[in-house]
């Protein structure tokens, strides 16, 4: 969570590429912007596409994939709509600008997150705690100076 512009879509969006890319775990994530909804799936080394307003698309894979080890993501969208589209508790991760009500969902367990910028301690705890990767792996790939990163 945390307010517009903070990067936290850029963030999902790089840890949905590494956890494709480098630990080669399908990864289904929707995107919901002002303009459009779209779903992706990172899956066996390529790359798809939908256009998915109602969120139709998202559900199919969602339940298709779900014993699969696939992370589910979900990007852009607040409480309220994912409540009327269906998809409460239906992700692994969210990125979220709106308040989001935990008390609501029946998830076995959210760990929440607060992003008004990242500090290299941040990167490490969520690395260790959420990745399982070394403090010598947060060096080498999570940890840049300038932009959003402090």
């Amino acid at each position: 969570m945390g307010t517009p512009g903070t990067g936290k879509s850029c963030i999902l969006a790089l840890i949905c590429f590494y956890i494709a890319i480098n630990r080669g775990y399908p990864v289904l994530w929707h995107r919901k912007n002002e303009v459009s909804s779209v779903t992706y799936l990172f899956h066996n080394e390529m790359y798809y596409q939908w256009d998915d307003e109602n969120s139709a698309c998202y559900n199919a894979l969602y339940f298709a994939m779900k014993g699969q080890n696939c992370w589910f993501c979900l990007d852009g969208l607040k409480q309220p709509t994912m409540q009327s589209c269906g998809l409460s508790n239906m992700f692994k991760i969210l990125a979220t600008s709106g308040k989001y009500d935990v008390g609501n969902d029946a998830s076995n367990s959210i760990d929440m997150c607060l992003v008004p910028i990242w500090k290299k301690d941040d990167l490490q705890k969520y690395g260790v705690h959420s990745l399982k990767v070394t403090e010598a792996d947060i060096d080498a790939r999570y940890y840049v100076s300038g932009g959003s990163f402090y």
